[in-house]
């Protein structure tokens, strides 16, 4: 798995990196702010203002203040 392994670059180097997390947090931190966001717009008389539309949006969800048919 990708970040699991540590590679020496040189013949006898005393000194190792520890793997870095990659991309994998980053996904689940997008996730949890559009989350909060969009309860935040669901929340009983909280009123709605475009910058909180902004903030709750994402490419694959987008959100308006269009009229439910």
């Amino acid at each position: 798995m990708l970040g699991e392994q540590q590679i020496q670059t040189c013949e006898g180097c005393a000194t190792s990196s520890p793997p870095g997390a990659g991309l994998t947090p980053l996904p689940q931190e997008t996730y949890e702010t559009k989350l909060t966001a969009l309860q935040e717009l669901l929340k009983s008389g909280s009123p709605i203002t475009s910058e909180k539309l902004r903030e709750a949006c994402s490419d694959p969800l987008l959100t308006t203040c269009g009229l439910a048919g």
